[in-house]
């Protein structure tokens, strides 16, 4: 299953621009949205090397990992609320709870 995410704003650090994230294993048995996290963001020759502020994540999740006990597929609200779980695990700020990350994530996306 991929995720995709597009901001407005690039919230996450430039640096981060073009590359990924790769957590380290966990067991499959465990759910929610878990996998490598990738930088889409439009950069290099199709931007005239103009750096843009609009942001694109993508993540790349078992599916398995967002189906309920009986089989049924989460809904498209569970699967956006636990990749903004995940998501604020890598990008935490100071003294931030996770719900004050979600939150400052979560402001200015404009597609799921």
């Amino acid at each position: 299953m991929q995720i995709c995410f597009a901001w407005k704003t690039q919230w996450w650090q430039s640096e981060h621009q073009g590359a990924s994230i790769y957590p380290a294993p966990i067991p499959d048995t465990q759910k929610g949205v878990y996998g490598p996290v990738f930088d889409l963001s439009e950069t290099g020759p199709r931007t005239s090397g103009k750096k843009t502020k609009n942001g694109i994540i993508r993540i790349i999740c078992k599916t398995s990992r967002c189906t309920h006990e009986d089989g049924t597929r989460w809904s498209d609200d569970e699967i956006q609320e636990s990749a903004f779980e995940y998501l604020a695990r890598f990008h935490k700020k100071g003294h931030e709870t996770k719900e004050q990350t979600i939150a400052r994530i979560r402001k200015g996306l404009l597609q799921v």
